[in-house]
């Protein structure tokens, strides 16, 4: 496999400049339309234009593909581009062992605020592509004696079809068009998806409308300042993360939609944080403009250095 030239995976180039695009004009998470540019490429190679919010700290891309876009470059182009950048074959079969692990990782951390249910646990796992975590959690479950009613939602029909492999439910769809009843689910995980969103306010309110009172709500992002540090700014952006969070970022907006913190933890190899919530009435956050300063200044210190 060889890149040939930028955004360009062998033979099969993606071309980017070309794909209709959109403005992103308000902050997704705070609202605000006070922006400073961030890069104007991304790790592979492709021109990606990102903008820090300079009132919440959101680091996101504008202009970006519309949803066709999107849907195409997953499609066709989203695997053999990671492959080449990381140097090692990425598809749909060989992330499992490595999904398998994290999901194990997750389940760990959550089991101990899963044992108070006497009846089926209905667990929703939306974006879940092969339903690895879901499959995960079911099995555990099984082996502490709770039942449960595993369900994944995404939007790819090939990545679903190894879902209905292992016995799941699944239900072919975005996360933004999240339809799947009110009050009807315990538990709702998000992994690694909420970067990958091109709308996360609409994608979160519509998951704690699916959530029963008290019900839990699992999500992690891939901490942004975390990567920057350790890999610069431009290898930070990406054209599959439309929205890049940092844990000062992510609390407030949890807040603001209906969320309380349960517990926090760094996962993996330190560049995710997840998330385990509790549906809670939305309140007003206050968003930290020294956070995104902060932010600002990182940036503008590393572009010196590259």
């Amino acid at each position: 496999m060889s890149q040939t030239k930028e955004g360009t995976i062998g033979n099969a180039p993606f071309d980017y400049d070309s794909q209709p695009k959109e403005e992103v004009r308000f902050c997704n998470v705070c609202g605000s339309s006070s922006f400073a540019d961030v890069a104007k490429r991304d790790r592979y190679g492709l021109n990606v234009s990102s903008h820090l919010c300079l009132q919440c700290g959101l680091v996101f891309i504008s202009p970006r593909l519309k949803r066709e876009g999107y849907a195409l470059f997953y499609q066709e182009f989203y695997r053999p581009m990671v492959s080449h950048y990381l140097q090692k074959k990425v598809d749909r079969t060989t992330i499992q062992d490595e999904q398998k692990e994290y999901a194990q990782e997750v389940f760990t951390w959550l089991a101990p605020y899963l044992t108070n249910y006497c009846d089926v646990l209905r667990i929703l796992d939306v974006g879940g592509s092969t339903g690895i975590v879901a499959d995960t959690f079911k099995r555990n479950l099984t082996e502490m004696n709770i039942k449960a009613n595993t369900t994944v939602i995404d939007p790819s029909p090939c990545e679903l079809a190894i879902a209905k492999e292992l016995g799941l439910k699944t239900i072919e769809g975005f996360a933004e068009d999240l339809d799947v009843g009110e009050n009807c689910w315990d538990i709702v995980l998000l992994c690694q998806t909420i970067d990958h969103l091109l709308d996360a306010h609409k994608a979160v309110s519509a998951i704690r409308d699916a959530l029963v009172e008290n019900g839990l709500f699992f999500v992690d992002i891939v901490d942004w300042e975390y990567v920057v540090n350790k890999k610069g700014v431009e290898d930070s952006i990406k054209i599959d993360h439309p929205l890049n969070f940092t844990k000062q970022t992510v609390i407030p907006f949890l807040g603001c939609i209906g969320f309380e913190i349960v517990s926090e933890s760094v996962l993996t190899d330190g560049h995710l944080t997840g998330f385990l919530c509790r549906k809670a009435s939305p309140c007003k956050q206050v968003f930290s403009r020294k956070h995104a300063e902060s932010l600002l200044s990182l940036v503008e210190k590393k572009q010196t250095i590259e």
